[in-house]
């Protein structure tokens, strides 16, 4: 996660003000009401120095929250990213640590399209 955000601001920023790319993503850690965070992966809708404004695209578990309803969260909840760009997946930090824990076809056909990190 640190390595996601390390990267965010020259890598993933990078790659949409120059609009290289599509199916922008965000991960971020989203405070539940039990103290913990939910990792939950979000479209940018508006994006400044100080808060990100996204659409959740998964189903909420551990907080109140549906695919399509906007949050607004820090950069520093920021915990993977991720774009296409001439059909590889960039960024995924956190699904290339749990390629190890799934099936193996699914895990080979997921590093067949993971571009390398930046």
């Amino acid at each position: 996660m640190a390595a996601a955000r390390e990267s965010y601001s020259t890598a993933f920023l990078g790659a949409i003000r120059a609009r290289e790319g599509e199916d922008f993503l965000l991960k971020a850690g989203i405070d539940t009401p039990g103290n913990g965070r939910e990792h939950i992966w979000t479209a940018p809708v508006s994006i400044s120095s100080t808060e990100i404004t996204a659409e959740l695209v998964n189903e909420a578990v551990y907080f109140e929250g549906h695919v399509g309803d906007e949050i607004t969260f820090s950069p520093d909840q920021i915990s993977d990213w991720s774009y296409r760009r001439d059909g590889k997946l960039h960024g995924n930090y956190t699904t290339r640590v749990m390629l190890p824990e799934i099936p193996q076809d699914q895990a080979a056909r997921l590093r067949a399209i993971l571009a390398p990190l930046p």
